[in-house]
């Protein structure tokens, strides 16, 4: 499993006032390899606004030389795939597009969107259509489109595989995460049917809890490493677990949103999940 960073996480780094905490986008791959320690980045779309080709090319060539791959960009917004108006349906279409080719430009291996669409058989027969022909120019690009949990037609593991299972072929696949697996009834098996489908995934941080204390603090705050440290409000091993008893093997993207500094956040929920993982093996031997 690969560790990687969700560029999310250090938002206000990224788009805060100059100074000694500001880092220009540029500077994202180096700063994520050699301070987080994380070998890949998740970029969501909306920190490439207004980027040219060139700028976009720019970023393609620092993550080489800072040997971190730029795996993957995220749609914020929900495309609206499974709409009954054609021209709300085409607009997602187009959109969707713009994205793939700026995955393509940046040499990710995949977008990941989330569906808008009511759930029923109609709202998935036009989702499918609309999702195949999305996937005929994403083949052409050589990009993979990673449908993320979304409300209706997608909230469920059952509507979003058996999406992906229509559409068929290599370039649809899931992109699960630990915030919409804890939402669910059933975290473990809301990971276990969704990763099968995956090639990216999300660990969603907010929180931890030191066992030392037994006191909930803020992400940020500065704490012993070796200290005994677990997640709050859900644990993350489980969902470890249950990722690896599937033999997942692609990349997980911390996505920190709690509070304090964001590094910090990072870097602590970066050795509870190599923590948890390890302990997830020396159970399997």
């Amino acid at each position: 499993m690969l560790l990687t960073l969700h560029a999310n996480s250090l938002r206000s780094m990224l788009a805060g006032p100059k100074g000694p905490q500001h880092l220009a986008l540029t500077e994202l791959p180096s700063f994520t390899r050699q301070t987080l320690g994380l070998n890949g980045l998740m970029i969501p779309t909306t920190m490439l606004r207004g980027l040219s080709r060139e700028e976009l090319s720019r970023l393609r060539e620092q993550s080489d030389r800072a040997g971190c791959a730029l795996l993957s960009i995220v749609e914020d917004a929900a495309l609206p795939l499974g709409a009954v108006s054609e021209a709300e349906a085409l607009a997602g279409l187009e959109r969707l597009a713009r994205v793939l080719k700026a995955g393509a430009a940046l040499g990710c291996s995949s977008v990941v969107i989330k569906v808008a669409s009511k759930a029923g058989d109609d709202s998935m027969n036009r989702a499918v259509d609309r999702l195949k022909s999305a996937s005929d120019l994403a083949e052409r690009l050589e990009v993979s489109i990673m449908l993320h949990s979304h409300t209706g037609l997608t909230q469920a593991p059952e509507g979003l595989t058996a999406l992906i299972k229509r559409v068929g072929g290599f370039r649809v696949g899931a992109c699960p995460d630990f915030a919409s697996a804890a939402a669910a009834a059933d975290p473990g098996l809301f990971m276990k049917r969704l990763t099968p489908y995956a090639s990216a995934a999300i660990a969603v941080t907010q929180s931890f809890v030191t066992n030392q204390e037994k006191s909930t603090e803020p992400a940020g705050h500065e704490i012993d490493p070796d200290a005994g440290v677990e997640h709050s409000p859900y644990q993350i091993e489980p969902l470890l677990k249950s990722m690896m008893a599937v033999g997942y093997d692609g990349s997980l993207a911390i996505d920190y949103r709690g509070e304090g500094d964001a590094t910090l956040g990072v870097l602590r929920s970066r050795v509870l999940i190599e923590r948890c993982a390890a302990s997830v093996h020396r159970e399997e031997e």
